[in-house]
Parts: C-alpha cells; structure tokens; sequence
C-alpha cells in the first residue's frame, strides 16, 4: 500500500504543473481552433467539465438534464 501511495504522489501533477498545462492547452485551442476564444467560453468549457465530473450531462448537451449513464 505504501508503494501504491507513494507512486501516486510521484504520478501527481504539482499546482505550478497544472496552470502551465491549463496555458499551453488554452494557447492550443486560441491557435489551432478558436482565435477569438474568450473568457466566457473558458468559464463555459470549466463548467462543461465540472458536469462531467460530477456524472451530469453538461446543460449545452442536456435534452431533459439527465444524469450520465
């Protein structure tokens, strides 16, 4: 159990590690998809991934706003 904990913690991204991917995937998407993202659609794709996380459908997706299967 020790092991398993220990590779976790190494396995675990540091907060500093999470920003910088969260930069590099928003400059990503700004140059490869969506130029004029703004910060509203960074707050809506958040939210989407917040539902998806709690095992909703994300209310852009919902028909009824049922529960992920």
């Amino acid at each position: 159990m020790r092991d398993l904990v220990a590779q976790l913690t190494q396995a675990a991204l540091t907060a500093d590690e999470l920003r910088d991917r969260a930069a590099r995937a928003e400059q990503y998407v700004r140059l490869k998809i969506a130029a004029d993202l703004s910060a509203d659609d960074l707050t809506r794709g958040e939210d989407v991934w917040a539902a998806v996380e709690a095992g909703n459908v994300p209310e852009s997706l919902a028909e009824d706003g049922r529960r992920a299967a």
